[in-house]
């Protein structure tokens, strides 16, 4: 049976009474790769703050590596070992890959350097990885690619069990992903875990070995490697081959809050309103604007109260084929 590296059981995560998590139940294994298919953002970002650090949840547990880290009754906000790979990298530019590497890594207490010692070490790791790197380069000077396979490195040097990788298609060209997805599965031969968060279900398809459909903070649906089909995914999934206009005439009443709304944001409030079950496509593909005279300035405030408008208002939904 293969060893349990991340659990999530029935957690729940509020901020400002917005439900972010909502009973979301997920669990991981050893040498894993899941994709994670988000249908929207919302609780995305709670999503991996959790896993990085224990932050306070409002109900649920959070496990890693078998061990219970975080729960409702939890104080102390202790941090776990997963290392993310994103467009923000936390690699230094200015010093070389084994500086990155080892002196740059949290634990690294050595007052005096012994360069060749570093180097030899780092030259090993790399081996190890099957990666080919120039180790005199500075990290300025290399390519995305060589970046990713110094911080998987780095990530593996720290001990790190899981690796959450945050949409690629923003790092990388098509082109590249064989070679990225090579990296992913030589730390799969090593147990460590991929949490993979990607735009698109077809790539997925090519690396992982489930996928979840994340949706509103809960897990909606699995996909097994049997239901990597598009005839399988296309039911959750919203996809219009041609653009085309829809138009609303509605009067709503919007509570304006201390900040005034955009007309973009209050079209939004609408649209979801209106067609709740749409409300990922709404964030994701539409473009939305105001017909007649009702914009932001018909919002005003009193004495910072609440106050509650009725507006007409006719929305052209502007649906775009992705």
């Amino acid at each position: 049976m293969k060893q349990e590296i991340l659990r999530f059981e029935n957690v729940t995560c509020k901020k400002d009474g917005a439900v972010y998590l909502d009973n979301f139940s997920f669990y991981m294994t050893a040498g894993e790769i899941v994709g994670l298919l988000s249908v929207n953002d919302r609780g995305i970002k709670e999503l991996i703050e959790l896993m990085a650090k224990n932050h306070p949840i409002d109900a649920g547990r959070v496990y890693m590596g078998g061990k219970l880290v975080n729960s409702y009754l939890n104080q102390e906000e202790t941090s776990n070992r997963i290392y993310q790979i994103d467009q923000k990298s936390s690699l230094i530019n200015d010093l070389s890959i084994t500086d990155n590497l080892f002196v740059m890594r949290p634990g690294f207490k050595k007052q005096v350097i012994n360069e060749w010692v570093l180097r030899e070490q780092a030259d090993r790791v790399l081996k190890q990885l099957s990666m080919d790197l120039d180790l005199n380069k500075r990290v300025e000077r290399l390519t995305t690619m060589e970046r990713i396979m110094v911080a998987i490195a780095k990530a593996y040097l720290m001990g790190s069990k899981l690796l959450v990788v945050l949409y690629p298609e923003k790092l990388i060209g098509q082109a590249d992903f064989p070679q990225f997805h090579q990296l992913l599965r030589k730390m799969q031969s090593m147990g460590i875990s991929t949490l993979y968060f990607c735009y698109h279900h077809w790539i997925m398809f090519k690396i992982c070995d489930r996928i979840a459909l994340f949706s509103r903070g809960r897990i909606k649906k699995l996909f097994e490697p049997e239901e990597f089909r598009e005839e399988a995914i296309a039911p959750y999934i919203y996809y219009f081959k041609e653009p085309f206009e829809l138009h609303v005439n509605v009067t709503v009443q919007f509570c304006v809050s201390t900040a005034t709304p955009s007309t973009y944001l209050f079209a939004i409030a609408l649209a979801v309103a209106l067609f709740p079950d749409l409300e990922a496509l709404f964030e994701e593909i539409f473009q939305l604007v105001f017909l007649d005279d009702a914009s932001a300035t018909d919002f005003v405030h009193v004495d910072e109260e609440p106050v509650y408008v009725n507006v007409p208002v006719t929305v052209t939904l502007n649906i775009i084929a992705p």
